[in-house]
């Protein structure tokens, strides 16, 4: 009873969070972004994860008062934790107000590397766990990031993610947490389905990405820690079997328009040479140009298949 509580009043509160969040953004427009893959070419409010990251403070403030989520020192670093990576989200998601160009990889990677593993280096003093630790949060809050592209397609496959991540940490003391965290997640998604009213942004995903892996990290479980890293199984296929083996040079697609539209429906570009792949372009390989709400409702189910898939392999052994 009290998990149901904490996640609604998790999702209520952070509804109310970035919807005010997208009413000061249309009027400051401080943060936008295009949505590319509209006909209209519409402007929306992005970086999605601020409104979050300050919903889960204030809730984890909030319960803390309540007793049902305790300001330890452990959810006070976790918090630390996902604010850094948001930093660094937003200072991505401002470059084409601020910057000229955006930061360059070596910039972003080097923050990203010493917040992981100064979060490992934390709670353990063996090299070994601190290495694997850094990379596991880093490499979660980079496969959020690129697993992306199609209204509701990261937030949506997170909020899938952190689910089962809340119920692999059941019993744990990190679960409320986790429980927490799906509600702000779901909250975002709200908004964020077709058509967005908010992109999450790289504050966004890189929020969520790392997240998930600190609750995961703290509670300290090499199967649990096995278990979550193949329910990334598709953001692998994604980023090293379609992106790094179709479109080396340009994985984030950045440099040329990754879908275009054919009566109204997603398709793959005529590109000059072989096809440049992502996980939605696979889709659209497989079936046909479609609706961009039902290539991400394909994606979504993979990501469900996959998830419950190794749960129940997980709870075989």
């Amino acid at each position: 009873m009290k998990e149901i509580i904490v996640f609604i009043c998790a999702f209520l509160v952070s509804v109310v969070f970035v919807y005010a969040y997208i009413l000061l953004n249309k009027k400051k427009g401080f943060l936008t972004g295009v949505d590319i893959n509209k006909e209209n070419k519409p402007v929306v409010p992005e970086s999605g994860g601020i409104p979050v990251l300050f919903s889960l403070g204030f809730l984890l403030a909030g319960f803390s008062l309540g007793s049902a989520i305790m300001f330890t020192t452990e959810n006070l670093a976790w918090l630390l934790l996902v604010a850094l990576f948001a930093a660094i989200g937003v200072l991505d998601d401002s470059k084409h107000k601020f910057m000229s160009k955006a930061t360059p990889w070596p910039l972003r990677a080097l923050p990203i590397a010493a917040i992981s593993l100064g979060f490992a280096l934390a709670f353990t003093q063996d090299l070994f766990l601190v290495l694997a630790g850094g990379l596991f949060i880093a490499a979660l809050a980079s496969f959020h990031n690129t697993f992306a592209g199609l209204n509701g397609w990261e937030v949506g496959s997170s909020f899938i993610i952190s689910m089962f991540v809340a119920y692999l940490l059941l019993g744990s003391p990190y679960f409320l947490v986790a429980v927490l965290l799906a509600g702000g997640t779901l909250a975002l998604l709200v908004f964020n389905v077709y058509p967005a009213k908010i992109f999450p942004g790289d504050s966004g995903t890189m929020l969520l990405g790392s997240g998930l892996a600190g609750l995961v990290l703290l509670n300290n479980d090499i199967k649990t820690t096995l278990v979550v890293c193949l329910f990334y199984v598709p953001h692998l296929i994604d980023f090293f079997a379609l992106k790094l083996l179709t479109n080396r040079m340009d994985v984030s697609q950045a440099s040329t328009k990754p879908y275009v539209l054919k009566n109204n429906r997603i398709a793959i570009p005529a590109y000059k040479g072989k096809t440049r792949y992502d996980f939605a372009k696979l889709v659209v390989k497989l079936f046909g140009p479609m609706k961009e709400k039902k290539i991400v409702l394909i994606i979504w189910i993979v990501v469900l298949v996959n998830c419950s898939f190794w749960i129940l392999v997980s709870q075989a052994f």
